[in-house]
């Protein structure tokens, strides 16, 4: 209640304004009304039909007597005039006069993803993205920068809202309409320090903030442990190579040369003096002393259990002269170098985290191809497709996710429109999502060329014989008798058919099956059985779907 009056409070200060201070959208003679909007009627002489009516997600309002009005997506003018034309039936010559009711109008929206109180929420007349977000509350690892900003049957648009934490100010200050849904990605790349300090740390950089090593170190971190070689630590980069820092210049000297400044995915190391450091994806990070080189597989050893996520490959140590890669993959599986392959003291060993948490995006979405969802707390399917974005051709109603041995349909649409959340589904590595086009069939599997295409497809459907011609016509390994056509309902469930096209080559002519939008049509390879796990691995096998959006 308190967020409601605080936020009429700054609506009635913007109201005092003029127009082009308020940004987006303007309450002029071109604004269109819309759900949420409440309109003061007044019809002369007529009180039992003067009243306020709010305009339902329809765009309707509902006036006693006369019924129901269109009022959405018209001009003020325009729905007065479209009331006096409905009043007309029972009153001559009727005097209409339609108004806002501004402080009472209101947008309901959708708000997920890095907040506090993820759902919906109502908001007053002239709140913008960025009163939505605040709203919702935003959490410390929210990325301000990249959010989303989804209106019914619009392209997503990714809006800038970090400078609303410095002075550089929030640019675009689009103003919420009935439905919108915004999406706050997480911050995905942290600010770590490890090793000789009071206490290790990893924090989401902050937008509009400036953290440097002065900072992470000497506040966030407590400062440097007792053991510690402050002349020696070293910044890994997120896109590789790393940069020395001289922390007895900086911590003794004063010399600010030194306090550099921090970006997202920086990992500061603080070596320890004659130890030898073991962090990253083990079960017991461990420090030792040792004054002497150790074989990596023995110091390995000291650390517990390798965690089923450590990206062994990609292993680095870092030492006084900065960091080098190590693949202790090979070295663990093949013995290769195990006795040249040494930490010397001071040495810190880094075994970082191994990105297998994706699903594959497919079809019309904006972004397709592989996403890493290792950092992504909500994995629901309404939160990653509103962050990634569907194209306008894209059939939201029909979005099919395969999972195994078995496939799930999910009606983005209703979510939306209808905050139907009890359709959304909690998303799972190796998840394939696939939306497909609502002008497009796709024939996938054993067909000549890429192994999949997409074929336009009117509305009344093209029939499956042309497709497959479209497609290149079967490939070597293609079994006629095992081509199944995919059509997934709005409704959640499916309709699987399989089509037997063996007496083609023996000259009859096939059975007259007409293919419709969004139909997906496999083709399988002799000696082998259609199943959900099997068009799933295709897709992976395809990658980036190219070939399907030509």
């Amino acid at each position: 209640m308190v967020l409601r009056h605080w936020l009429l409070s700054a609506l009635c200060l913007c109201l005092l304004l003029p127009n082009t201070a308020r940004g987006g959208e303007r309450l002029g003679a071109d604004y269109l009304l819309g759900p949420g909007d409440l309109l003061q009627v007044e019809v002369t002489g007529e009180k039992e039909l003067s009243g306020q009516y709010r305009v339902a997600p329809s765009g309707r309002i509902n006036i006693p007597a006369i019924g129901s009005v269109q009022a959405g997506d018209l001009t003020v003018p325009q729905a007065q005039e479209a009331i006096v034309v409905a009043l007309s039936s029972l009153i001559r010559r009727p005097h209409v006069v339609v108004t806002i009711n501004e402080l009472e109008s209101e947008r309901k929206v959708y708000v997920g993803g890095a907040v506090q109180q993820p759902g919906p929420l109502v908001l007053p007349f002239g709140a913008t993205v960025l009163d939505g977000v605040i709203a919702a509350g935003l959490r410390a690892d929210a990325d301000l920068a990249q959010v989303t900003l989804t209106r019914p049957g619009k392209h997503p648009v990714q809006l800038d809202l970090s400078g609303w934490k410095s002075a550089q100010g929030v640019q675009e200050a689009m103003l919420l309409r009935y439905g919108d849904v915004i999406f706050v990605p997480e911050q995905s790349d942290r600010i770590t320090v490890v090793g000789a300090v009071a206490r290790p740390v990893s924090i989401p950089p902050v937008a509009g903030e400036r953290i440097t090593v002065l900072e992470l170190i000497g506040r966030a971190a407590g400062g440097l442990s007792a053991d510690a070689d402050p002349a020696s630590a070293v910044i890994l980069h997120k896109k590789g190579g790393s940069t020395n820092v001289d922390l007895q210049k900086l911590f003794g000297e004063g010399d600010m040369s030194q306090d550099l400044e921090l970006k997202a995915g920086d990992v500061v190391v603080v070596r320890k003096a004659k130890h030898i450091s073991i962090v990253g994806q083990v079960s017991a990070p461990t420090v030792f002393v040792s004054g002497e080189p150790v074989p990596v597989l023995i110091a390995l050893g000291r650390a517990g259990q390798i965690l089923p996520n450590a990206d062994l490959s990609n292993a680095k140590i870092v030492s006084g002269e900065g960091s080098r890669p190590v693949d202790l993959r090979a070295l663990i599986d093949t013995g290769a170098l195990a006795d040249q392959l040494v930490l010397n003291p001071g040495d810190v060993l880094v075994i970082p985290e191994a990105d297998l948490q994706e699903v594959l995006l497919a079809g019309s979405v904006a972004r397709p191809g592989s996403l890493d969802m290792s950092r992504i707390k909500k994995r629901d399917a309404l939160r990653i497709l509103t962050s990634v974005g569907i194209t306008p051709e894209g059939d939201t109603t029909r979005v099919c996710i395969l999972r195994g041995d078995e496939q799930l349909v999910v009606n983005y649409r209703a979510m939306l429109e209808n905050a139907e959340l009890e359709r959304n589904i909690d998303l799972e590595p190796g998840d394939v999502i696939f939306v497909p086009a609502l002008d497009k069939v796709y024939v996938l599997g054993a067909v000549s060329g890429s192994g999949g295409r997409a074929i336009p497809c009117p509305d009344e459907g093209v029939p499956l014989m042309d497709a497959l011609v479209a497609a290149g016509g079967f490939g070597e390994r293609a079994d006629p008798n095992e081509v199944h056509i995919v059509r997934p309902r709005p409704d959640g469930s499916t309709e699987h058919v399989q089509v037997k096209l063996g007496d083609i080559r023996k000259g009859k002519a096939p059975v007259g099956v007409v293919l419709k939008p969004g139909d997906i049509v496999y083709i399988g390879a002799r000696g082998t059985r259609f199943s959900w796990q099997d068009l799933g691995r295709l897709f992976w096998t395809i990658g980036a779907f190219s070939a399907l959006l030509d």
